[in-house]
């Protein structure tokens, strides 16, 4: 019997041989936009939280049919917190044919939450957010397009050469009230461009009437259409704020310093910059310092009175953290929020952070932090004023007064807005006998213009009596704030590390986050460092070993200034 042939091997169409024990399908290349900007578009897509049957409120619709029959040309100043953005997409869903394609100019810590929004109230939209100088804008025109304010000037004339725009949306159009800036002629150049028009701010007024009447002269017509209603105006069950002032005691050696800082600013600024630049620079630097003495005299001022407000500020959070109380503070220099950090820190309490440094997408894990419950206090900068709902607090403390009240108001409201269900407090920390008392005078007469030319909150505005000094019974925060001549720079707190079931290693600058804070943050996350490695960039602290991670995963994400992270997709058995 003659033997058989063995079979001749036929390899299916669409199929790839690796080997005699493997058939894998082809992959095929998907088509995305390329460079970091895509793949971070393509992250942020895959991971948003999915949303359906979306509706607007009754005032939001009530302002879209007067926006239809004011041809698509408005000014909607309502209050912080009632939802402007769902109102500009309410209008570009029911009137495609008269809105789209539509540019949407926003701040771009808030780009991305425009993107998410956009996708889910307009089922089937395309968007394109513009992320960087580099950024390529589509070829296939979308019918969104998200530009922030600082880098609208500078694509200024690729986006008007796009294909003729219908709607422009300018979201916090406070930010382009002065025409004769870059930013604000680009603005205008733009809008003049395009028939349909909404300006977006709950703040038209930050330091003079004149600041309004700028920005509606981008609106056609001779009385342009201004929608402006209050919070307690259609949302009266979200209880109201009120706003409190606590007069606060400052540790004796940054009073000296204040003190010595009033007397004689020029002898105390050589000194400073002294041993800030050394002797040699000092000279020049502290020259050209006082050339505009009475500024430069100011900034020191308020950022000695911020640190000397620490102590008092971090034993009013510890109290109200004991109470199961989440509180938000906010400041403006980084040295006095770093020292609010390492006060909370010694008191063992996780905070969050956002400010200037953030990455946009740890501003966001920071908010879910906060408002799931995990992390009981958030700090912020004026970075986070505005754009995020933090309403798992229902106090919110100013460690700094901000010049102008819009600002401090925007703030504010992060906590006060929709979806509240508890009365929010306002505190405002006050040191005893310094600038504080002018800079409240400052914002006091800034609100009056805004009051006598926009409907505003009447809100309950009380002085708690007495001095607060209790801070000086706690022994951990009494000698913790140094004077800015002794310790320029603050040393930060670890943020919070998100995804710590993911992590692989730390790298970190040992002069900005030192060594026993590093190993303190990732204890309290409960992970143990096996070791500590010197890099080129800093430090390498390792939680875990390179074995328990799958080939090729690791990745490197910037958590802040001098901090990175090293994550990878773990095994999930071994």
């Amino acid at each position: 019997m003659p033997a058989l042939k063995r079979p001749k091997k036929i390899r299916p169409k669409g199929l790839r041989v690796r080997s005699q024990r493997s058939v894998t399908p082809k992959r095929r290349k998907p088509k995305t936009s390329t460079g970091r900007a895509g793949a971070a578009r393509r992250d942020r897509m895959r991971n948003r939280p999915k949303r359906a049957n979306l509706q607007p409120r009754p005032f939001q619709i009530e302002a879209v049919e007067q926006i239809e029959r004011n041809n698509f040309q408005a000014a909607i100043f309502d209050a912080m917190g009632l939802g402007k953005t769902i109102t500009a997409l309410t209008t570009l869903k029911r009137n495609p044919n008269r809105t789209l394609p539509a540019l949407i100019v926003c701040p771009s810590s808030v780009a991305w939450n425009w993107e998410i929004e956009a996708r889910d109230w307009i089922p089937g939209v395309r968007v394109h957010a513009i992320e960087g100088m580099e950024d390529p804008l589509p070829k296939k025109m979308p019918h969104v397009v998200i530009c922030p304010w600082d880098l609208l000037h500078y694509r200024e004339s690729e986006i008007a050469n796009m294909l003729p725009w219908k709607m422009i949306v300018a979201d916090e159009a406070h930010y382009a009230r002065n025409g004769d800036t870059k930013r604000g002629r680009a603005f205008r150049n733009i809008a003049q461009q395009i028939p349909g028009r909404l300006i977006l701010t709950g703040t038209p007024i930050l330091n003079g009437r004149n600041e309004m009447d700028s920005l509606l002269a981008v609106l056609d017509g001779g009385k342009p259409l201004i929608i402006r209603r209050l919070l307690e105006d259609v949302a009266d069950d979200v209880p109201p704020k009120s706003r409190r002032i606590l007069t606060v005691s400052m540790p004796e050696g940054i009073k000296a310093e204040y003190d010595e800082l009033i007397e004689d600013f020029e002898g105390w600024l050589h000194d400073y910059l002294g041993v800030v630049l050394g002797a040699v620079k000092a000279e020049a630097a502290a020259e050209g310092s006082l050339t505009a003495e009475a500024l430069a005299k100011v900034v020191y001022l308020r950022r000695c009175v911020g640190r000397g407000k620490v102590p008092a500020a971090a034993a009013w959070a510890l109290g109200k953290v004991k109470q199961g109380e989440p509180v938000v503070i906010f400041g403006e220099h980084s040295d006095v929020l770093d020292y609010f950090g390492q006060a909370m820190t010694a008191f063992g309490i996780r905070t969050v952070r956002i400010d200037g440094s953030t990455p946009r997408k740890q501003r966001q894990e920071a908010i879910d932090l906060f408002q799931s419950g995990r992390v009981p206090v958030f700090i912020g900068s004026q970075a986070a004023r505005e754009g995020i709902t933090l309403t798992a607090a229902a106090h919110t403390l100013f460690l700094e007064r901000w010049f102008i009240p819009a600002y401090e108001e925007q703030a504010e409201d992060r906590t006060h807005r929709i979806g509240q269900k508890r009365p929010t407090t306002m505190w405002y920390v006050h040191a005893e006998d310094t600038y504080d008392l002018r800079v409240s005078e400052i914002v006091d007469s800034k609100r009056l213009i805004t009051e006598r030319n926009l409907i505003t909150a009447d809100v309950d505005s009380k002085e708690v009596p007495g001095v607060v000094d209790v801070w000086q019974r706690i022994g951990k925060i009494k000698g913790l704030v140094k004077p800015l001549r002794r310790e320029p720079k603050a040393r930060r707190e670890v943020p919070v590390i998100p995804h710590s079931k993911r992590l692989f290693a730390l790298y970190y600058n040992p002069s900005v986050y030192p060594t026993v804070s590093v190993r303190n943050r990732l204890k309290q996350q409960g992970l143990h460092v096996y070791s500590v490695k010197s890099k080129r960039i800093g430090q390498m602290a390792i939680v875990r070993k390179s074995r328990d991670f799958r080939p090729g995963s690791m990745q490197v994400v910037t958590l802040g200034a001098g901090l990175q992270a090293v994550y990878g997709a773990p095994y999930l058995a071994r």
